[in-house]
């Protein structure tokens, strides 16, 4: 493995193996390194820098995530690989790095997806604040996987018992999502504790090294928008030109979620999910009873949410299936969330986003590509989110768990909410148990 580096004089380099207790499993002090001058087009096409150390990777380092460590007169800078586990071996949980969603948000060198790019690079370094996580993270042994490493291996979740999403994974390939829809089918259980869940599509190019995306500009200007590969569209998974709504992956989308207790849209809610169906085994030991709130301690429902169109029955929540959802996904408790309107009487947009007013924002965006137009009649529909957190059983195929936000990681310390971390618990204990669930015909 060739890790390129720019900086004056000697740096140290180790690679650490992270995890409840990280370890430092190779190292290599006083590297000879030199600057190396970044393209103008780096964010797109990549650094192109030239190696300054290779690294051999045993065969016998574990499946995982290792962070690369470079240091220098004082200073740190890291970057980060997955160590795949073998192809066919059993593996109770793959947690799949949501690295085309840091891709997306990556300005180092350049702008992002966020600021006019259609075209970013994995090759080069992450912006500051992407590997750091929360300190004494639960312990729980997982193989690690990423975005591009789904995308290329039809066979990666062979064997595997559990695949996993956490935190915000939000740009999905065709070919990631045909693997965890067949690995479903197949018998395989998915857990998406995450949210705003699969809402755009990207294509992957140069080898895995390159995204593409045009995002809210895709029906108009991505060059597959009118040819035979136009369900390729880098449009949103709902949008009509790809007609392959997320819904039928993870049981809801962000089109019928929105944000919450960010910017304008529900600041005074909890944070938490008001509980509908507490004797589900979900909650078992929880001591959750009809209407409690779970997470709302420390706001795991926060930022961005995940929802689905919804109905009454008997008192309780229940998916009416019109916009993809199983009809018989089992709703296990929900927040409210809206999305964004750049209407100009009472925008909810913050003022970082800089979009102007005279564009639509996501309210008004998804009316218009969903049901044709911005009328207040369409808008309307969409207006009244719901973060749903649910759960869909089926005797033909996998479980498939999500809990509709993009925070619930948030959540997961036994001391500050126990509650949240038995759910967790729960779910792992009964969905990740190698030999009792795995998909049939896996090693």
């Amino acid at each position: 493995m060739d890790v390129m580096i720019s900086a004056e004089g000697p740096v140290d380099v180790e690679v650490v193996r992270d995890g409840v207790t990280p370890a430092v499993v190779w190292s290599a002090l006083g590297v000879s390194a030199g600057r190396q001058e970044t393209p103008e087009d780096a964010a797109a096409t990549g650094c192109r820098w030239e190696p300054t150390i290779t690294i051999d990777v045993p065969a016998e380092w574990s499946s995982g995530y290792y962070i690369v460590r470079v240091r220098a007169a004082g200073t740190l800078a890291c970057a980060s690989f997955a160590a795949l586990p073998d192809l066919g071996a059993a593996v109770d949980v793959l947690l799949v790095l949501s690295t085309a969603t840091w891709a997306a948000y990556n300005d180092w060198g350049g702008p992002n997806l966020y600021e006019g790019a259609h075209r970013v690079s994995f090759d080069r370094p992450w912006a500051r604040g992407f590997l750091d996580r929360p300190e004494d993270p639960a312990g729980r042994q997982v193989a690690i996987a990423q975005s591009t490493d789904l995308d290329r291996d039809p066979d990666l979740l062979s064997g595997v018992t559990c695949f996993a999403s956490v935190g915000h994974d939000e740009y999905w390939s065709w070919n990631m999502r045909d693997a965890v829809e067949g690995f479903v089918q197949r018998g395989g259980n998915a857990l998406f504790l995450s949210g705003n869940t699969a809402f755009w599509q990207v294509r992957f190019e140069a080898d895995h090294r390159q995204m593409v995306s045009y995002k809210y500009a895709a029906p108009w200007v991505d060059p597959l928008r009118d040819g035979p590969d136009r369900h390729l569209t880098t449009a949103m998974w709902s949008d009509p030109i790809v007609e392959r709504p997320e819904q039928q992956l993870t049981g809801v989308s962000f089109t019928r979620g929105g944000y919450t207790r960010f910017g304008a849209s529900t600041p005074g809610a909890t944070g938490g999910y008001a509980v509908e169906r507490s004797d589900h085994w979900v909650f078992g030991g929880t001591g959750l009873r009809y209407g409690d709130q779970l997470g709302a301690e420390v706001g795991v429902v926060g930022y961005e949410a995940d929802g689905c169109d919804l109905s009454l029955s008997d008192g309780l929540l229940v998916p009416t299936g019109a916009d993809g959802a199983p009809v018989d996904m089992t709703v296990l408790a929900t927040a409210p969330a809206h999305l964004w309107s750049s209407t100009p009487a009472g925008s909810d947009l913050p003022p970082f986003v800089g979009q102007p007013l005279d564009v639509p924002g996501d309210l008004e965006y998804v009316s218009l590509r969903m049901l044709g137009d911005m009328s207040p009649e369409h808008t309307a529909r969409f207006a009244s989110g719901r973060a749903v957190l649910a759960i869909h059983e089926a005797t033909d195929r996998g479980t498939t768990f999500t809990t509709g936000c993009t925070d619930w990681a948030h959540g997961l310390d036994p001391v500050v909410d126990p509650k949240v971390s038995r759910v967790t618990a729960n779910l792992l204990d009964r969905l990740a148990s190698a030999g009792r669930h795995r998909a049939p015909g896996s090693s």
